[in-house]
C-alpha cells in the first residue's frame, strides 16, 4: 500500500497545485447553498434538517464528478505519459486506486467545507445530527461510485471532453436506474429476473436509504462494488492499451473483453446476493432509533403463544414506475423480516406477488384484500399485509399506506398481537349520559343510541354495565366511563383496583357538559344552574393530574362557528375545531385524524409530583385561555364572551395518556359508605362505578372482595370533555330505506375507536409510538416571530386607537360642515379638518408599514444566512486558495 499513498498523495497536490481544484470547490460549495436556499427553500421550509440540501448532490456530482475523473487518464493518454508511469515498478492496480484515492480524498475535501450549512441548521433548530451524519456518508460514497466509473472511461479515452460527456451519460443512467426511462429499454426483451436486479442499481434508491438516517449493509456494500468493480475494470483497460505489451501482444485482446463482460455479470449477480444475504443488518444513526425495532415490538412477538404467518401482498410489477412505492414496499419488507428474526421461531412471513388472474391474486382476494388502481399503472395494485393463526383466524391491512410510515412498526405489531388472542376485545361502558339510547322524560319518547356506541359495538364487543355490579367480576378489556358524575370514595376505590389487577379505562370528564339531563326534582336551587360537572380529583391528583374546576377552554384559532339566537353565525369560543394535523404529538391515537370537535372542554395538566407518564394527545392552539363554567351556563351572548377572553399563549392540553406504577389512592383498603348517603355509597344521587354497597363498605355483592393491592399498573387515557361524543358534534345520520346511514364530518368516532383498540391491546403495543417524520421547526425563527407579532400587537393597538380617534373627530368635523343648519367651519376648524385628514392618511401608512415589518427580522436572518452559505463561504475558500497560491510563488521564487 506504500505505492498506492504514494501515489495519491503525488496527485493531490497536483489538484491544489493549480487554481482549478480551488475553483472547482468554489463552485461546488456555492451551488450547494444556492439550490439549497433557492430551489430547495430551506428557509421558507422552517425545519430544522439538511433534506433540500443533501437533495441536490446526486445532480452536483453528476457533473462535477466527472469533472475531477476525466483528467484521471485521458491526460495521461493524450500526453503519452501513461506508458510511462506502467514501466515504473508499480502493479497496474496500485496506480489504479492511488488516482482514484486522490480524487476520492478531493471531493471528500469539498464536501467538508460546506459544514457552514450544517452550522446554519444547528443554528436556527434542532436537527437530527445523526441524519446528517449518515446523509454524507452516503454523498460521499455515491461520489466514490462517479469517479470511479469515469476513472475507467477516462482511461479508455485521450480526450477529456469524451471522457467528460461519456462519464456524465453512463452515470446519470446509473443515477436513474429503477425508473421508467431505464427499465422501459429493457422490459421489452430482458427477463423479469433482468429487469429486478436493474431495478435495484439505482444510485439516487440507495443514497436516499442512507440519508434517512440508515446504513444498511446492503446499500454500503453496493457502492463499494461499484467502486471495486469500476477500478478493476480500470486496470483491465489500462493492460488492454498498453500497445504493443500485455493482452494486446500476446494476442489475448479478445479475453481481455470477454473479462470486462465477465466482469459486469458477476457485478451483477454480487449485487444480488448482497439483497438477500445482508438484509436487516444495518446502522440506524437517528436520534430516536426511528428504524430499529423497539423493545416494546420485541416482547410482543416474544409473547406470541402459537405460529403466526404473515403474508405481504405486493403487486412488483405495478410498482414498476414508481420508486417512491417501491422503496415503501422494501422498507415493510425489510421490517416484516425483523419481525420474523425477532419472534424466535413463532412468526413466518411470505412475500407474494399476485400477477392479474393468477392463484396468488385468488388468495389475496380470498383474505379480503382489494387491487386499487393506480394512475401509475393499469393493472389492480394489491399491497397489503394478511395473517393467519394456528385456529384460523384472520386479519389484515387492505393497504400500506406510505403516509402512516412513522406508524408502520405499530401496525404490524397489532396486527400480530391480534392473531395471537383470540375472540375481539371487550369494552364496558359505563356512562352518566344516554349513550345507549331508551326512554327520555323530557320528550317522554323513546331515543336512538348515539352514534358512537353503534360505531363502537362494530369492532368491539361492547357490554353496557350501567352502573351495576362491582367491576372487580366484570371480564372487560376496556372500561369507558363517561361522566362519572358524584362518584363516591368506594367506587373509586373499585376503578382503582380494576386498574391495578390489569384493566383499562377510557375516561371522559368534563366541566360543563351541555348532554347532562336536567338536574332531578330538588336537585338544585332555584335561580342556581344545574351542575353538570364531573371530575375524579381523588385518582386524578393521586395520579399527577388535575383538570381545573370551573374553567372551560376557549381558543380564537380554533373557535366553530354556532347559530346564534336570530339563526346568525358567529364564531364561539367554547366550541373549538382541533386541527390535529399541524402540531399532533406524532400519537397512534391521533394519527390521520384531521379534525376533532369539543364544545365547553376541560384542560388537563400534570403536577409537579406527578406519579404516571404524561403523554399529551390532543393539544389547543397556543392562542387558548381559559372562561368561567358558571358564566357559559347562563348561555350569554357570544359578543360578551369574546370580551371577557385573554388568551394564555400556550397549547393547553384536552386529552393524555396517563401510564406508569401508582400507588393506591385508598392505602387503607375500600373505603368506608358514609353514614348520610344511608349506606347506599350514594346511588340514589346518580352514582356510575358500582353497584350499591352496603352499609360496611362490603359493597352489595355477597361474594368475597378480591384481595386489596396497594399499587399497580395503570393504563388510562383521560379527555377533558364529553360533547365530543354527541352526534351534533361530529356525525349526521339518516333513514334510507330502513337503513341507518351515518356521514362523519369530524374525526370524533376515529379518535373514540383508536383510543379503544390501542387500550384493548398489551402495555407493549401501547409503548409503541409513532418512530419517524416528526417536526424538527426553526426554534430561533419561531423566536424572532414571537418577538415581532407582540411588538406588532402593541404598536397596532396603539394606531388603530389614534385613528379611531382622528376619524372620530374628523367624523364630527364633517358632520359640522354637512349639517345646511350650522354655520361654516371656521378658518381655526378648517386647519383642524385638513390636519386630521393628513393624520390619518399616515396612520394608515404607518400601519400598513408595520404589518411590512412583521416579518422583517426573520427576511434579514434568511438573507444574512443566504450571503454566509452561497457568497461568504465560497469567497474565503477562494481568498483561502489565492493565499496558498501566493505563498507557493515566493517559495519558487527564493529557490530560484
Amino acid at each position: 500500500m506504500r505505492h498506492v499513498w504514494t501515489i495519491a498523495r503525488r496527485e493531490l497536490r497536483a489538484y491544489f497545485a493549480t487554481p482549478v481544484a480551488y475553483v472547482f470547490i468554489v463552485i461546488f460549495v456555492a451551488l450547494s447553498g444556492a439550490f439549497t436556499f433557492y430551489l430547495g427553500n430551506f428557509f421558507e421550509r422552517e425545519q430544522a434538517d439538511l433534506t433540500p440540501f443533501f437533495g441536490f448532490h446526486p445532480w452536483l456530482h453528476l457533473v462535477l464528478a466527472p469533472a475531477v475523473s476525466m483528467r484521471l487518464w485521458a491526460e495521461e493518454r493524450q500526453s503519452g505519459s501513461v506508458e510511462l508511469l506502467m514501466c515504473l515498478p508499480v502493479a497496474a492496480w496500485q496506480a489504479v486506486l492511488g488516482k482514484f484515492l486522490a480524487a476520492w480524498l478531493f471531493i471528500a475535501t469539498a464536501l467538508a467545507l460546506t459544514f457552514p450549512v450544517w452550522i446554519t441548521v444547528n443554528y436556527l433548530g434542532n436537527p437530527d445530527n445523526g441524519v446528517i451524519l449518515a446523509a454524507y456518508f452516503g454523498s460521499l460514497l455515491m461520489a466514490g461510485a462517479y469517479l470511479a466509473i469515469g476513472a475507467c472511461i477516462s482511461a479508455a479515452c485521450r480526450s477529456q471532453v469524451v471522457a467528460f460527456v461519456t462519464t456524465v451519460v453512463v452515470c446519470f443512467v446509473f443515477l436513474l436506474a429503477g425508473f421508467p426511462l431505464v427499465l422501459d429499454a429493457f422490459a421489452g426483451w430482458a427477463p423479469q429476473v433482468l429487469v429486478d436486479v436493474i431495478g435495484s442499481l439505482g444510485f439516487l434508491t440507495h443514497f436516499n436509504a442512507i440519508s434517512k438516517g440508515v446504513v444498511d449493509a446492503r446499500d454500503v456494500l453496493y457502492f463499494l462494488l461499484v467502486i471495486a468493480s469500476f477500478l478493476y475494470a480500470n486496470a483491465i483497460v489500462l493492460d488492454l492499451g498498453r500497445g504493443n505489451q500485455g493482452l494486446a501482444q500476446s494476442g489475448n485482446l479478445r479475453y481481455g473483453r470477454l473479462g470486462l463482460g465477465a466482469l459486469a455479470l458477476l457485478f451483477m449477480a454480487a449485487v444480488g446476493l448482497v439483497n438477500l444475504t445482508f438484509r436487516g443488518l444495518r446502522l440506524d444513526l437517528t436520534e430516536a432509533g426511528l428504524y430499529t425495532l423497539s423493545d416494546g415490538a420485541r416482547r410482543v412477538l416474544s409473547e406470541i403463544p402459537e405460529p403466526v404467518r404473515l403474508y405481504f401482498f405486493v403487486s412488483r410489477s405495478g410498482l414498476a414506475d414508481s420508486p417512491g412505492l417501491r422503496s415503501w414496499a422494501d422498507r415493510v419488507e425489510d421490517m416484516l423480516v425483523e419481525f420474523e428474526a425477532g419472534a424466535g421461531g413463532r412468526l413466518e412471513v411470505s412475500v407474494i406477488d399476485p400477477a392479474p388472474f393468477s392463484e396468488e391474486e385468488d388468495r389475496a382476494a380470498a383474505f379480503g384484500l382489494q387491487g386499487v388502481r393506480l394512475q401509475i399503472s393499469d393493472e389492480p395494485l394489491y399491497f397489503g399485509v394478511a395473517g393467519s393463526n394456528a385456529v384460523g383466524d384472520e386479519e389484515f391491512i387492505p393497504f400500506m399506506n406510505p403516509q402512516r410510515e412513522q406508524f408502520l412498526e405499530y401496525d404490524l405489531a397489532k396486527l400480530v398481537y391480534t392473531l395471537s388472542r383470540s375472540g375481539e376485545p371487550s369494552v364496558g361502558l359505563v356512562s352518566g349520559l344516554p349513550l345507549m339510547g331508551g326512554f327520555d322524560p323530557a320528550t317522554t319518547s323513546m331515543t336512538e343510541p348515539w352514534i358512537i356506541t353503534s360505531q363502537i359495538s362494530e369492532l368491539f364487543d361492547l357490554r353496557n354495565l350501567d352502573g351495576t355490579g362491582d367491576l372487580a367480576d366484570e371480564d372487560v378489556d376496556v372500561l369507558m366511563l363517561v361522566h362519572p358524575k358524584g362518584a363516591t370514595p368506594g367506587q373509586l376505590y373499585d376503578l382503582e383496583q380494576f386498574l391495578f389487577r390489569g384493566g383499562r379505562a377510557l375516561i371522559f370528564v368534563d366541566p360543563l357538559a351541555e348532554a347532562d339531563p336536567a338536574n332531578p326534582p330538588g336537585g338544585a336551587m332555584a335561580g342556581m344552574p344545574a351542575d353538570r360537572s364531573s371530575n375524579l380529583a381523588t385518582l386524578l391528583s393521586r395520579w399527577g393530574l388535575e383538570m381545573p374546576a370551573g374553567t372551560v377552554v376557549a381558543d380564537a384559532r380554533y373557535a366553530l362557528r354556532v347559530s346564534e339566537a336570530g339563526g346568525a353565525l358567529a364564531r364561539h369560543p367554547a366550541y373549538i375545531g382541533v386541527d390535529l394535523q399541524p402540531d399532533s404529538p406524532g400519537e397512534v391515537v391521533t394519527a390521520q385524524l384531521d379534525v376533532l370537535n369539543f364544545a365547553f372542554s376541560g384542560a388537563l395538566r400534570p403536577l409537579e409530583d406527578a406519579a404516571l407518564d404524561f403523554s399529551p394527545l390532543v393539544l389547543s392552539s397556543a392562542d387558548a385561555g381559559f372562561l368561567d363554567a358558571n358564566m357559559l351556563a347562563f348561555t350569554p351572548g357570544i359578543d360578551s364572551l369574546w370580551s371577557g377572553f385573554s388568551p394564555g399563549g400556550e397549547p393547553l392540553v384536552l386529552a393524555a395518556r396517563l401510564s406508569g406504577a401508582v400507588g393506591s389512592a385508598f392505602p387503607d383498603g375500600r373505603p368506608a359508605a358514609p353514614a348520610s348517603d344511608g349506606g347506599n355509597g350514594g346511588a340514589e344521587s346518580g352514582s356510575l362505578l358500582a353497584g350499591a354497597e352496603a352499609p360496611d363498605g362490603s359493597g352489595g355483592n355477597q361474594t368475597p372482595l378480591p384481595q386489596h393491592l396497594a399499587e399497580g399498573e395503570v393504563q388510562v387515557i383521560v379527555v377533558a370533555d364529553t360533547d365530543l361524543l354527541t352526534d351534533r358534534m361530529w356525525a349526521q345520520a339518516q333513514s334510507l330505506f330502513g337503513q341507518r346511514l351515518i356521514s362523519a364530518f369530524a374525526s370524533n368516532g376515529d379518535f373514540v375507536v383508536n383510543a379503544l383498540d390501542q387500550l384493548a391491546g398489551s402495555t407493549d403495543l401501547m409503548s409503541l409510538r409513532g418512530r419517524a417524520s416528526f417536526s424538527r421547526p426553526f426554534a430561533r425563527v419561531d423566536e424572532l416571530r414571537t418577538r415581532a407579532e407582540a411588538q406588532f400587537r402593541r404598536t397596532e393597538d396603539q394606531l388603530q386607537q389614534e385613528l379611531a380617534n382622528t376619524e372620530s373627530r374628523l367624523a364630527e368635523l364633517q358632520e359640522s360642515r354637512d349639517d345646511v343648519y350650522a354655520l361654516s367651519l371656521t378658518p381655526e376648524q378648517e386647519a383642524e379638518l385638513e390636519q386630521f385628514t393628513a393624520q390619518r392618511l399616515r396612520i394608515r401608512k404607518e400601519l400598513r408599514e408595520v404589518r411590512r415589518n412583521l416579518d422583517a427580522s426573520i427576511q434579514r436572518l434568511g438573507a444574512v444566512l443566504k450571503v454566509v452559505n452561497i457568497g461568504l463561504a465560497p469567497f474565503l475558500i477562494g481568498l483561502g486558495g489565492l493565499a496558498v497560491a501566493l505563498i507557493r510563488r515566493r517559495a519558487r521564487r527564493r529557490g530560484s
